[in-house]
């Protein structure tokens, strides 16, 4: 049990120094007219899913956009972004319409 909270923490450790030397990844718009049958929305803390989300928007020439949450690069910051992943939604999240400035 012990060695599964030391592979716990090791993650969190690997998590939080990976989110400090991310280096982004070029920005994408769609070429010519986007595709209207699909569309990427993405959420990435440290950067390395919206890499991901870029890469299958050009693969789809489809619109993009960013789910925004305001975290700190740190320790902290990574503490938080668990606790609110792992905590139960109370209420339904507001959701507004955005231009993408990817």
């Amino acid at each position: 049990m012990a060695g599964a909270a030391l592979g716990g923490a090791g993650a969190f450790t690997v998590m939080a120094v990976k989110d400090q030397t991310y280096v982004p990844s070029i920005p994408y718009a769609p070429l010519s007219e986007p595709n209207r049958d699909v569309a990427v929305v993405y959420y990435s803390r440290s950067g390395h899913s919206e890499a991901a989300a870029r890469e299958i928007a050009r693969m789809f020439n489809a619109p993009i956009t960013r789910i925004d949450a305001d975290y700190p690069r740190s320790f902290a910051g990574q503490a938080k972004a668990a606790s609110d992943a792992t905590a139960r939604v109370r209420t339904t999240p507001r959701l507004t319409r955005k231009q993408s400035t990817l």
